[in-house]
């Protein structure tokens, strides 16, 4: 929480920084793209949840709102992830009417948040068919052709990069549009390693979480479904951020409290 606490000032006070609720997503520098802060503060929100849970302590309470708040100017979409889960957790712990009716409005509050937000409303204003505001849904469907003409064996991670630009080439999109990836990680592996890759990736992910599940590992569960959604709109394990992030977390929380690690 404090290494979470850490990154959300640290980009907030970059000088070249400003606090548009347009264009403040994007508008990082360097190395590090914008989405690897957004899944930092959504880890530290859980745990800083379950820490208050466990402790009663408000200082975890505070930590929580703080870093959703800097989430919620970093990245909509992440939020609304962390909300939904920690909604999600309250119904599991109080199962009740009560409880489930707090579920459904904090999802509908959320999901209103976010589609009337002013960046979202721009992006829309923006929207077109071969460009601004529908580039998801050009990569997406590009992707989708490709796995259709790879279907088994994929074709590698370099492939996939060449084999996108040669679809936007065929719409006559030219850069600086192209990207590299489809931003959606289970397309990406299935794109890559075809259905045999796509296959093993999420037995894996399957293990971990039954793992997790006989082991009790709540938290564990929990951010590791964090991770498994917030894969379904950003390719996070193709840079080394991403891996590094996901490797070194996950053990952190799954061993945490035992003394011989």
């Amino acid at each position: 929480m404090i290494f979470g606490t850490y990154t959300a000032i640290e980009f907030y006070t970059r000088p070249e920084e400003h606090f548009s609720f347009i264009h403040l997503p994007h508008t990082i520098t360097g190395k590090y793209h914008s989405v690897y802060f957004s899944i930092q503060l959504g880890i530290n929100v859980l745990l800083a949840a379950f820490s208050f849970k466990r402790t009663k302590s408000y200082y975890y309470l505070l930590i929580a709102i703080v870093l959703f708040v800097f989430m919620t100017l970093l990245g909509k979409r992440m939020a609304l992830l962390a909300l939904c889960a920690l909604a999600l957790l309250f119904v599991l712990r109080n199962l009740n009417l009560k409880a489930i009716l707090v579920f459904l409005f904090s999802i509908g509050i959320a999901g209103a948040v976010y589609l009337y937000s002013p960046y979202n409303r721009w992006r829309m204003e923006q929207f077109d068919s071969n460009g601004e505001g529908s580039e998801r849904m050009i990569m997406m469907t590009e992707s989708m052709n490709i796995i259709k003409d790879h279907f088994f064996v994929g074709v590698s991670p370099i492939g996939v990069s060449s084999e996108l630009e040669k679809k936007y080439s065929e719409r006559g999109i030219a850069t600086p549009f192209y990207s590299n990836n489809p931003h959606d990680l289970p397309l990406y592996v299935f794109m890559a390693f075809g259905l045999f890759g796509f296959l093993t990736y999420y037995i894996l992910q399957l293990m971990l979480l039954v793992v997790g599940i006989r082991g009790n590992k709540t938290a564990f569960i929990y951010v590791l479904l964090f991770f498994l959604a917030v894969s379904v709109s950003e390719t996070i394990l193709i840079r080394q951020n991403g891996i590094v992030l996901y490797a070194f977390i996950l053990p952190i929380i799954f061993y945490e409290g035992r003394k011989d690690t």
